[in-house]
């Protein structure tokens, strides 16, 4: 990747609207200004044009894309470049949080870690895994299937346990004790974000601290049984299992 400082046969210019809306496709130019280094823009064949800063940090080149042209203006990127560079100074790398934001795991990636990864371990089957999915399909419509892991927080977690515990069931009833195997399914859904997974290097949450699930939650006095049955051969019911 080429910088201001590597294309001898470019000098930099000071980068105008009128300058960057005749340049013509193929070509890449840096801005003149000592407190936006790395700052320029670049065109593409079929037209667009975007401006850019260009960086190095442990040793790697970088380069992270401020915007479109003319979307932004010259001097507003260059205005956006100066704020880039002051933290690129003090050692963000600002390309790499950028790619880690947008390939971060979400909660319905969450999910789906739970289901190939607990469930198996479960000695539970029929109507129970049946109804832990319907259990993981509520919690992924509640916190939002595509919210990034590292954005729930502990007020996340106490708002979908209140608005279950709240919401009514069969018989018209409140569903607190649904609320609260929800909450025990969440909890070790979220406790799996904190492992890394076979051949991954960071626990899915990056560098969000702690888990979700550490919060107090409150949960009603007293425990409801489910119990799970099965039809017999002679036309009775056995029972097996409960939580």
């Amino acid at each position: 990747m080429r910088s201001a400082n590597s294309s001898p046969n470019k000098k930099p210019v000071r980068l105008s609207n009128k300058f960057v809306a005749a340049l013509p496709p193929g070509v890449m130019y840096w801005d003149d200004d000592p407190r936006a280094t790395g700052f320029g823009v670049r065109t593409y064949p079929g037209g667009g044009k975007s401006f850019f800063i260009d960086y190095r940090l442990d040793g790697r080149q970088r380069r992270i894309t401020i915007g479109p042209f003319p979307r932004w203006s010259a001097e507003a990127a260059r205005e956006e470049a100066k704020k880039l560079r002051k933290e690129i100074d003090r050692g963000i790398d600002l390309a790499g949080d950028k790619r880690e934001r947008r390939t971060a795991p979400t909660v319905q990636d969450l999910i789906d870690r739970y289901i190939e990864d607990h469930l198996p371990k479960k000695s539970i089957a029929g109507p129970r895994l049946n109804d832990e999915k319907r259990m993981l399909a509520e919690i992924g419509a509640k916190l939002g299937k595509h919210t990034k892991v590292a954005h729930i927080h502990g007020g996340d977690i106490a708002d979908m346990h209140r608005r279950v515990s709240q919401s009514v069931g069969r018989g018209g009833k409140p569903r607190t004790i649904r609320a609260n195997r929800i909450l025990a399914v969440c909890s070790k859904m979220f406790s799996l974000s904190l492992v890394p997974r076979a051949g991954e290097t960071l626990p899915w949450p990056q560098c969000h601290p702690g888990q979700p699930m550490q919060g107090d939650y409150k949960k009603p006095r007293g425990r409801a049984r489910t119990i799970f049955l099965s039809a017999r051969a002679d036309g009775n019911q056995r029972r097996i299992g409960e939580v």
